[in-house]
């Protein structure tokens, strides 16, 4: 699952900066920037993930990461279930009881793994996103443009 803010937004901005410091080497400027905000971002992340879902493993919460990399910031997680969180899918109807995972959280959750794959069928828990990536990056994104200016008009002044 990857969520990715790319510098597509920031054209207009490059732009207008072009005609003011044509020196100014933009894709080091986007990228130190997206250097500076990759752990505030997953910071927000998994903040969000806290408060929307009741972690008992911490597996998923540990599991989202940023990677800041050629002009973009993308969060990441390995996790299987964090696809189905961010964008909300269909619960699937052929979970299996002898499944790993299931007869972990029945444990944690002290019932048998039977009763969880029943809970899980009737819940939908899947079914509404919680788009917790989605929204670190947005919530981010006005401080982002923000630094790409104000580090613009440093590099301009280290130059002149």
């Amino acid at each position: 699952m990857n969520i990715t803010l790319e510098t597509r937004g920031f054209e207009k901005t490059r732009k207008a900066f072009r005609f003011y410091s044509k020196y100014a080497n933009w894709e080091d400027i986007i990228q130190e920037v997206a250097w500076e905000f990759a752990q505030e971002i997953e910071k927000k992340a998994k903040e969000i993930l806290k408060r929307k879902i009741q972690s008992r493993t911490g597996k998923l919460v540990d599991s989202i990461y940023v990677v800041a990399d050629e002009g973009r910031i993308e969060v990441r997680s390995n996790h299987p279930a964090a696809y189905h969180l961010e964008y909300g899918s269909y619960q699937p109807k052929d979970v299996s009881v002898k499944s790993k995972t299931i007869i972990q959280y029945a444990k944690i959750y002290g019932i048998s793994p039977w009763h969880l794959k029943v809970g899980l069928e009737k819940s939908g828990f899947f079914l509404e996103p919680v788009a917790f990536a989605y929204l670190a990056i947005l919530d981010k994104r006005p401080k982002i443009k923000k630094r790409i200016i104000s580090l613009a008009i440093e590099k301009k002044k280290e130059l002149a």
